[in-house]
């Protein structure tokens, strides 16, 4: 089916939208979608399961078991993700006749991201950096440079993560249309933390700061594209999804929220004892 032309097919019935839009002006345009809306960001961990291994092979089931919700806490509660930089097709010039004049064509393509920092609100009890610290530690021991988890290798100590920006509309309750908000998404695969922080915990008289901040780097390889954007889009169209985004603002309107969503398959524990900041994960 051929594509109609856009300015044809839909600016052409309105005048005030063809002298506007020619004129660098938006005031009474029909058809011209929204402007893009920043802030609208969310991540989903897949692929834990081999790392979970390892972390139960060092520190037992009980700790296997807390820091499997951790992974739902760092979904919850993220504030910042960057490291996202522009693809870059690279060109080499040649030179003919009596001039420096160019002819370029393509030779390489560059992602140019192999690191993405996630950033979170430490708690008291050190939620996130003592996560942060078994990790780290698992794959390079500090005292020995050995390894310390059971199997070696990538595979084991590494995970993958659905990073998806969506528009403000990600908030209906309509499947179809949430999946619709989708601006982009792009999947990280071999990733692990690289850094544990321990500069918050520096001493200085009288000093007393409650906004302390994690940016946890990680070593990482991105993939986007059709089959990541069709992914994202299924993710953000479940019924899993929906919950974990609404069930804490429930209660606004019906008094229905129990702090968290009760029909996920994981919950930091459970619809009864819902986290709260500073309590150990158990």
């Amino acid at each position: 089916m051929a594509i109609k032309p856009y300015f044809k097919s839909e600016l052409t019935s309105n005048a005030a939208t063809i002298s506007n839009l020619f004129c660098t002006g938006v005031g009474g345009t029909k058809g011209i979608a929204d402007p893009y809306i920043s802030g609208y960001s969310f991540i989903k961990f897949y692929g834990v399961a081999n790392l979970l291994s390892q972390i139960e092979y060092l520190y037992g089931q009980a700790y296997k078991d807390e820091y499997e919700k951790f992974f739902t806490l760092m979904e919850r509660t993220v504030k910042e993700v960057q490291g996202l930089n522009d693809l870059d097709l690279g060109t080499a010039g040649i030179q003919g006749g009596f001039t420096a004049n160019e002819h370029h064509y393509p030779t390489e393509i560059s992602k140019n991201v192999n690191d993405i920092t996630l950033k979170f609100q430490e708690l008291s009890g050190g939620i996130y950096n003592t996560k942060f610290e078994s990790w780290v530690t698992g794959i390079r021991d500090p005292e020995t440079g050995l390894y310390m988890f059971k199997d070696y290798g990538l595979k084991h100590y590494s995970v993958e993560m659905l990073y998806v920006n969506t528009s403000p509309a990600v908030g209906t309750a309509d499947d179809k249309a949430r999946a619709n908000s989708l601006e982009n998404a792009f999947y990280f695969t071999c990733m692990f933390p690289t850094r544990v922080f321990y500069g918050h915990h520096n001493y200085s008289s009288g000093s007393h700061d409650a906004n302390t901040e994690i940016d946890q780097p990680f070593k990482c390889n991105i993939h986007y594209g059709k089959g990541v954007k069709e992914f994202a889009k299924k993710y953000l169209a479940t019924p899993e999804f929906y919950d974990n985004l609404i069930s804490s603002t429930k209660f606004v309107y019906d008094g229905s929220s129990t702090g968290f969503g009760t029909n996920t398959k994981a919950n930091f524990n459970d619809s009864s004892k819902p986290f709260a900041g500073g309590q150990p994960l158990t």
